[in-house]
């Protein structure tokens, strides 16, 4: 490999005819296959002499088939100009550094089906970080800066006049999707730095905009009964529309959960669902009351195996549920602004645990939470109620006094 040289190129001016020197440094060379090129490096000599100085270990490590970590560290902070450079003399394909990022980003969605997460989950994380590197112009991993990730995430809460801003909720899912996409990075060694550590989501409880509510008894057994005797929706009758209201509410299955459960889920008195369904993961085995397990066997037992026991998607299941709760005379929003959705099932299943005085602990791994205080905040729908008829027990203190003399005769 021929040595490299450092020079300024010279022109000439129009007038005078003299010859002048641009600017900026160019960098000469020849690359790993003999082939003479250019580099155009900085103002500074000093910074071109580095540039120099780098190139040449680049040139010597990729005719090794090197990969040293010195070498990634510093194409991380290489200026965007001088990597499209690089590229196009074909002298960084062994570093992912320099990857488009969208490449990283569909290796990543690949990475997950892998890891065995459903198509569903992996579109939909995939979406929301390219969503935000498209918006705010990244096209390498080493242009994502915490700041401008949580600029572009601002300016979505705050709207426009014809479209209503996105709630904290929906701001830490997208910050937590493009959070994932660094980490994997990292851990992958496409990287050797996470640039959105130390940027922090936002607090649910101070903007929320679907709570849910718990059914009463009632409420549930009117749902039942009016679904029962319903027209067929989604392709579905009233008998089956009903049996997976019921299942929902007597488990604590989520909506993707139940609508992926096959006849082979239904194992005697359990209900199994699969870990790429499942909210954490994890393959779940799930109780069943004996009438209800009963009822499963029968309605599954002539369906193909393989099938879905609901087969109707989420959009469907969502309308049907609507329909249904309008047929029965519930409101799918009361008066509170509180919804009655499919998750207000998994409410009620959580609330008529805690009317049935199941201890917490119980009924946290009933309910699959993670922590005590998150199935504790769930009870506050019936909780709410006792503590009100608590506060009716106390002694009316407002009441006049009884003489000691009448009590004691």
């Amino acid at each position: 490999m021929a040595s490299m040289s450092l020079r300024k190129r010279k022109y000439r001016q129009r007038r005078g005819h003299r010859l002048a020197r641009v600017a900026t440094w160019t960098i000469r060379f020849r690359d790993c296959s003999g082939r003479a090129r250019e580099l155009t490096a900085f103002r500074d000599k000093a910074a071109s002499l580095e540039l120099e100085r780098r190139v040449q270990r680049l040139l010597v490590h990729s005719a090794a088939g090197l990969v040293d970590p010195e070498t990634c560290r510093w194409l991380e902070t290489l200026p965007e100009r001088i990597a499209r450079q690089l590229v196009k003399f074909q002298i960084l394909q062994r570093f992912q550094q320099v990857k488009p990022l969208p490449q990283h980003l569909e290796d990543w969605r690949d990475v997950l089906l892998d890891k065995g997460d459903t198509q569903f989950h992996a579109d939909v994380i995939h979406r929301r970080a390219s969503r935000i590197a498209g918006a705010c112009g990244f096209n390498s991993y080493r242009q994502i800066s915490g700041s401008a990730v949580l600029g572009f995430l601002g300016q979505l809460r705050q709207g426009t006049a014809q479209r209503r801003g996105i709630s904290n909720q929906t701001f830490n899912f997208y910050l937590q999707a493009i959070r994932q996409f660094c980490r994997w990075m990292v851990n992958d060694r496409r990287a050797t730095d996470n640039p959105l550590t130390g940027t922090t989501g936002l607090n649910v409880r101070l903007d929320r905009r679907h709570d849910r509510r718990a059914l009463t008894e009632e409420e549930a057994r009117a749902l039942l009964e009016a679904t029962r005797g319903g027209p067929v929706r989604a392709g579905l009758d009233g008998g089956a529309r009903a049996l997976a209201y019921q299942l929902a509410m007597e488990t604590g299955l989520r909506e993707r959960e139940l609508l992926s459960l096959t006849p082979s889920s239904i194992q005697g008195t359990i209900v199994a669902v699969e870990a790429a369904y499942s909210k954490h993961r994890r393959a779940d085995r799930l109780p069943l009351r004996p009438a209800m397990a009963a009822a499963m066997q029968q309605y599954s037992s002539g369906l193909p195996a393989g099938s879905h026991l609901f087969p109707i998607s989420k959009y469907q299941a969502r309308r049907m549920l609507q329909a249904d709760l309008k047929a029965a005379g519930i409101p799918y929003r009361d008066e509170a602004g509180k919804y009655a959705d499919w998750h207000a099932l998994r409410h009620s299943f959580i609330s008529f645990l805690v009317e049935a005085d199941v201890h917490p602990r119980v009924a946290q791994l009933l309910a699959r939470h993670s922590t005590i205080t998150l199935t504790m905040d769930r009870y506050s729908h019936v909780l709410r109620e006792r503590e009100i008829d608590a506060i009716g027990r106390l002694p009316a203190l407002d009441a006049p006094a009884v003489p000691a003399a009448l009590t004691a005769g």
